[in-house]
């Protein structure tokens, strides 16, 4: 994550958190139609056939993107904090002090659940 790009777009953007998509995907799509001055009720069927493919786990609705399929396994139990099953503890350790700082102001931890 680039803070310093994200400062310089921060007053034209929006902060959508990964965790807060899984769990209600139709309440989000309002807020980002709204937001972005479309009325959801207009295109209220195709944010359903979208939200009914966003979840965090599988179903016969989800599409996984093809740049995500290598790091799926069969094991995956859940989307959100997936990165727990895919990194090892030494990768995390490497990776963890150039994620800090930006992880901390979206107000992600190492630790939390």
């Amino acid at each position: 994550m680039n803070t310093v790009g994200f400062a310089q777009v921060k007053p034209h953007a929006a902060v959508v958190r990964f965790e807060e998509l899984i769990a209600d995907p139709m309440a989000l799509s309002h807020e980002v139609c709204t937001a972005v001055g479309l009325d959801p009720t207009i295109v209220g069927t195709h944010l359903r056939r979208w939200a009914d493919r966003v979840q965090d786990t599988n179903s016969e609705a989800f599409v996984e993107a093809l740049t995500s399929q290598s790091y799926s396994r069969p094991d995956h139990e859940r989307r959100v904090g997936r990165w727990r099953e895919n990194l090892s503890p030494q990768e995390v350790t490497s990776i963890w002090p150039i994620l800090d700082e930006a992880a901390g102001r979206f107000g992600y931890s190492r630790d939390a659940g």
